[in-house]
């Protein structure tokens, strides 16, 4: 039987080596490797926008589905 003190350790040490595995990702893509233009900085800024609004639509459209039950 594992105590509780062991889990708790053994649980932060997998957490803390999977997040040391998406850092390290993360420092290797920082930076992008090919130039873009202006044309498609401006298209993945409008992509952006148009997540965000349709995620603020869906949430909108939940609340609106909790407030009516």
């Amino acid at each position: 039987m594992v105590s509780l003190k062991e889990f708790v350790a053994e649980a932060k040490a997998f957490f803390t080596r999977r997040f040391r595995v998406i850092a390290e990702i993360n420092r290797k893509y920082a930076k992008p490797r090919i130039k873009m233009t202006r044309m498609v900085r401006w298209s993945l800024l409008l992509l952006r926008l148009y997540l965000i609004i349709l995620l603020l639509i869906l949430a909108y459209k939940f609340i609106l589905i909790l407030q009516t039950m």
